[in-house]
Parts: structure tokens; C-alpha cells; sequence
């Protein structure tokens, strides 16, 4: 919570280093341990500038990441319900994350449109 202070003193003073630094550090922190990720973010978007988004793209992007995980933990599903601005960006970030292909399929390339495909071709080629 200490580097979520600083960050806003930081954006209060115009003081751009120190709040890449403090982001820094708050995101390597959180890669190792984010357990408290529910709380850290209410605590961000109530404090944090609405405009400013550096610290709070490090919360959506780790969020992303760990989402099955946090899903099940009852703390951070609340923190979802509390804090819609962050729910939309991780909607809008989780779109623009692309998917891996499900288990057991072999990605491909069409050979009559050279699209990528999955095992049927879904650019209605012909080709199967």
C-alpha cells in the first residue's frame, strides 16, 4: 500500500520518474505475491487519478494473467463487483488478450485463403 501512496504523491507533484519507479516496484511485488491483489486495487482506483493510468494497467495486466486463479477467491470477486472501472478494463483487456487454441487442436494455415485455422477451415474456403 506504501508504493500506491507514493505513486499519488508523485502524480501530485508531476514527478514522472518516481511514479515509473514506484510502478516498477509495485509490479514486481505483486508478481511475486498477489494474493492481496483485491485489496491493492480498491486502494489504487479510490486514491489514483481516473486519467492516470500507469499503475492501474500493472493491475488490469496481472489481473489477466492470474484471472482463474483470482476468480476463485472470494475477496477478489467482490473487488469486481466494488470497482467497475477496473471490471471494464479487464474486460477490454482480457478481449484484446488473444487465445490460445483449445487443447488438442493443431493450429494451421489454409492453404487456398492462408488464414490461420483450426483443423476446419473458418473462412468458408471449401477446404475441410
Amino acid at each position: 500500500m506504501n508504493h500506491l501512496h507514493v505513486y499519488t504523491l508523485a502524480d501530485m507533484l508531476d514527478v514522472p520518474d518516481l511514479k515509473a519507479l514506484v510502478t516498477k516496484k509495485l509490479q514486481a511485488q505483486l508478481e511475486k505475491e498477489w494474493s492481496n491483489l483485491a485489496e491493492v486495487l480498491k486502494e489504487a482506483y479510490s486514491i489514483t487519478n481516473t486519467r492516470d493510468k500507469e499503475i492501474r494497467d500493472v493491475l488490469v495486466a496481472l489481473a489477466v494473467e492470474n484471472l482463474d486463479e483470482l476468480l476463485k477467491k472470494e475477496d477478489f470477486t467482490g473487488a469486481l463487483h466494488e470497482v467497475a472501472e477496473f471490471s471494464g478494463a479487464l474486460v477490454i483487456a482480457m478481449k484484446a488478450t488473444p487465445k490460445p487454441p483449445p487443447t488438442g487442436y493443431v493450429s494451421l494455415v489454409c492453404p487456398k485463403c492462408s488464414r490461420p485455422c483450426l483443423r476446419y477451415c473458418n473462412q468458408n474456403c471449401g477446404i475441410v
